[in-house]
């Protein structure tokens, strides 16, 4: 049988009907697959992500910075209750009594506030109970009140509602910018999970492309090998399928690699739990991207993103803070005048101890009274204090203040400078999306055309192989000119679909556009 060769229609027959035998390629290692769509990624990746968690724990830092500007303008009340009782010894006893004894009760009751204008206001009420036989000749115990309101008015610097109220301000605009920041990120890292999506879609594709055509390989090798046996092809020939076998395996096991590789990025964006022990499943892409077409306008796209990208608020919002601070920082270089003024009532009340003049006639003493007559003659303002004044206060060489506001004007314009890169930053990654648009597009259109065109010469060639008209080689590479002609058309719609996403980060619209609402 070593001289004999079948007939040449005979074997193009027999290698075709190898061809298109059922796949019997294996798996390169065991397989448990978990679809997931798109909108459950996205889902899982905003309330599971470490980097969106962190970034909304921060906004919720710059809300409570708001919340204590604003206390800065709350009232702040104080009470104090002192109890204070003495027994000392009397350097005048000699058969008399040997120590004298009192007791001092206080209470004191302060309400202050700080107003936008700066102003300090203080309202004071405070009560003594003094019981002292020897010091109270005529009432024991007695009673001192007395109120007190004062103010203090900043006229140069601290003083204006601007400048008071800065704080509160860069507080609100740094909540503001924080917010921004946040739904920065929130885009961003969503971006990032979607394009892992369809870059993990586009490696199983390939991995099922490597499978067909390690199938392909294994079908040639089993009819070589009966071929080998009927002494049909030499040995070289038979050789040549096996060495294609194994760098098909090779290629599939590397394909299987770039899915798992995919997928763990994937999870890590998902911040998927995963089980300690066990297998996990593979994540599996359910979805297939699409071909939309769709017009953009350069001028239009760019005023879109200035209007809508959170980095680009919160770099206008940094500038604005930064003025705001400027604009404080020079009013510290005025001097410290203040205008104070106060006033308030004194009273005293007390029990009238059993005392006579030299007639024998009683002492009654015109303040005699209890805790509630010290009240009553608080409020009719009898007796009375008031004071007005002015206070001038100015360092010799406003170093401190000067070098302070260089450091404001200077930390202003990186915030500007910062400003104006972010501006460029943001018009140059729209350009770019609408140029990888464009570029992608095309090239849906060509590798469509180039995968039509492969599938119509590997039927061409499968038509001359029943024929005799070819041989199987070049079969085999027409199927692999068609898988490789698919695979460049799916990353090149990937490419595409990516390039569409990236716009829509680059204009800010990505979380709207898929009807993602923070809170």
């Amino acid at each position: 049988m070593a001289g004999i060769r079948p007939a040449r229609w005979l074997t193009s027959a027999a290698i075709a009907c190898a061809l298109a035998l059922p796949s019997r390629a294996d798996e390169p290692v065991a397989v448990s697959t978990q679809p997931v769509a798109l909108q459950d990624v996205l889902s899982q990746a905003l309330a599971s992500n470490t980097d969106i968690l962190v970034e909304r724990l921060s906004h919720r830092i710059a809300q409570a910075e708001e919340a204590k500007a604003r206390s800065a303008f709350d009232p702040q009340a104080s009470l104090s209750l002192n109890d204070k009782r003495t027994r000392s010894p009397l350097s005048t006893a000699v058969d008399g009594p040997q120590a004298a004894s009192s007791e001092i009760q206080t209470v004191d009751l302060t309400i202050k506030k700080r107003w936008i204008t700066g102003a300090d206001t203080r309202l004071s009420l405070a009560a003594t109970r003094t019981d002292d036989p020897l010091k109270g000749p005529i009432l024991n115990p007695y009673y001192n009140g007395d109120t007190n309101l004062t103010l203090s008015q900043p006229l140069l610097k601290g003083a204006g509602v601007f400048v008071n109220r800065s704080s509160l301000v860069i507080a609100q605009k740094d909540a503001r910018a924080s917010r921004a920041r946040f739904e920065q990120l929130v885009m961003n890292t969503l971006r990032d999970a979607e394009n892992a999506y369809w870059d993990l879609y586009l490696q199983w594709n390939n991995l099922d492309a490597q499978k067909k055509s390690l199938d392909s390989a294994q079908r040639l090798q089993e009819m070589y090998r009966r071929m080998a046996a009927l002494q049909a092809i030499s040995r070289v020939d038979l050789l040549e399928t096996e060495k294609e076998v194994a760098s098909r395996r090779e290629s599939l096991l590397k394909a299987w690699e770039q899915v798992v590789q995919n997928g763990a990025q994937l999870k890590g964006l998902m911040n998927f739990n995963e089980e300690p022990r066990g297998q996990e499943p593979d994540l599996f892409p359910s979805e297939t991207p699409k071909f939309r077409e769709a017009e953009f306008l350069l001028d239009e796209e760019v005023e879109r993103a200035l209007l809508n990208r959170r980095d680009f608020q919160a770099a206008k919002l940094n500038v604005e803070s930064h003025e705001i601070r400027v604009r404080v920082a020079r009013n510290a270089l005025l001097p410290a005048l203040s205008l104070t003024a106060g006033a308030g009532t004194n009273a005293l009340s007390g029990k009238n101890r059993p005392l006579t003049d030299a007639l024998g006639n009683p002492v009654i003493s015109p303040f005699a009274g209890g805790a509630d007559d010290l009240a009553d003659r608080l409020l009719k303002e009898d007796y009375y204090q008031w004071n007005i004044g002015v206070t001038l206060e100015f360092p010799t060489t406003f170093r401190e203040a000067r070098a302070d506001r260089e450091q404001k004007e200077a930390a202003a314009a990186q915030a500007l400078a910062q400003l104006i890169r972010t501006e460029r930053t943001v018009i140059r990654e729209v350009r770019t999306a609408l140029k990888l648009i464009e570029i992608t597009r095309r090239r849906v259109q060509e590798s469509r055309e180039a995968s039509r065109l492969a599938e119509q010469q590997l039927q061409d060639g499968e038509r001359q192989l029943q024929l005799g008209a070819t041989n199987t080689t070049r079969v085999i590479l027409f199927l692999d000119g068609l898988t490789t002609a698919r695979l460049r058309e799916n990353d090149a719609l990937v490419s595409y679909v990516k390039a569409l996403v990236e716009l829509e980060r680059a204009t800010g619209v990505f979380l709207p556009a898929r009807g993602i609402e923070l809170k």
